[in-house]
């Protein structure tokens, strides 16, 4: 979902690993329909990264986080 905004997939993982995120399993008693959410506080970004009608907008985020 971050790559969508430009993040990269290091820069994603950094930026998951470092916030205060907090995961859950619902659903597990209807097997075909179990879901996994997570919540991301949105305050903690300078951009809205909430779904919107017009979609993400992709941005350079530059090249922090680069992986060797």
């Amino acid at each position: 979902y971050l790559e969508k905004f430009g993040y990269s997939g290091p820069q994603a993982y950094l930026l998951l690993g470092a916030a205060p995120i907090e995961g859950r399993v619902s659903g597990v008693v209807d097997i075909p329909n179990a879901c996994c959410s997570l919540y991301l506080p949105t305050p903690i970004f300078d951009h809205d990264i909430r779904p919107s009608a017009s979609g993400p907008v992709r941005a350079d985020r530059g090249s922090c986080a680069v992986s060797s």
